[in-house]
């Protein structure tokens, strides 16, 4: 997939803007996973598809299946007040309409509120990603 060889244990944050340190990245994942360790590879930091000049795909390895178990259910993560979204490495166009079909509409929130407030104010429905 875009050159690498993909594992079961690779995930995919999807167009990430290229402004925002590596080290941001890696806290942000930390976060979530807690003390599972994951490495983001060398090779790892692909050019966006949609927006080549501006954003990223990062690709990162989890160490353990327990990590990969919390990725595989969780679509997305915070990355500086943004939700991107998170997917397996191996995930085509297809597998993302899919859970499409798992979406729900919600009016009403203030203009200033970021998707991660609005993550926040949606708790108890267990959101997965907001956009």
């Amino acid at each position: 997939m875009e050159g690498m060889r993909i594992s079961s244990k690779e995930f995919r944050i999807s167009n990430v803007s290229k402004k925002i340190l590596q080290d941001t990245i890696e806290k942000a994942i930390a976060k979530m996973l807690g003390t599972q360790a994951f490495h983001i590879k060398k090779s790892g930091i692909k050019e966006s598809t949609i927006d080549k000049a501006n954003l990223v795909n990062i690709y990162f390895t989890a160490i353990k299946q327990e990590s990969c178990k919390i990725l595989k259910d969780t679509w997305s993560i915070c990355i500086d007040n943004v939700r991107y979204r998170l997917t397996p490495a191996y995930f085509a166009p297809g597998d993302l309409e899919k859970r499409k079909a798992f979406r729900g509409e919600f009016f009403g929130f203030d203009p200033d509120h970021n998707t991660e407030k609005v993550m926040e104010v949606l708790q108890a429905h267990d959101p997965r990603h907001t956009f």
